[in-house]
């Protein structure tokens, strides 16, 4: 599926951080506690990109052939050879582990995953806002016509199908 969205409306800065409230009752009060952050891509990100990329592609791609004979080290090469040097990178952390990565190039998003286990939890919600405050005049994308999680996922956050092939 090729989808594309058109002309922003309204923009929110994506923050740094997000707030997510726990109660101290001998505070009497709601605590909030930093539960990720959302920061450019670093060198030393690279394993921890590549991991969540390959754990990720292995749990939803099962239609792939190509994705049941990936390793991780076949993946870090395609990582550093042809994503990495093409695409500006963003990465999602909790508690200072990446779980996320966004790769724009362009006004495309080349890539999008979140580690499995941190699956539905507003990963993919925080780097799309992202990529939309970075691109604010529309993004593109590609996403696999059996990949009906994702096709779901951009479709609420207004994606349209473009073209099927």
């Amino acid at each position: 599926m090729n989808a594309s969205r058109g002309e922003a409306e309204d923009r929110p800065d994506v923050p740094s951080s997000d707030a997510k409230p726990t109660h101290h009752p001998a505070q009497g009060r709601p605590n909030f506690t930093a539960t990720f952050a959302l920061r450019p891509y670093q060198e030393e990100d690279e394993s921890s990109v590549v991991g969540v990329w390959h754990r990720s592609g292995r749990a939803t791609y099962s239609f792939l052939l190509a994705w049941g004979t990936l390793t991780p080290a076949m993946a870090a090469s395609v990582f550093r050879e042809q994503i990495r040097p093409r695409c500006q990178l963003w990465v999602g952390t909790r508690q200072q582990r990446v779980v996320a990565f966004l790769a724009l190039n362009g006004s495309t998003i080349d890539r999008l995953y979140v580690d499995p286990t941190e699956w539905r939890k507003g990963w993919g919600r925080q780097l799309l806002q992202h990529a939309k405050h970075l691109c604010p005049a529309g993004l593109e994308l590609h996403t696999h016509q059996q990949n009906t999680g994702a096709r779901r996922f951009y479709e609420k956050h207004g994606f349209r199908a473009v073209r099927f092939g």
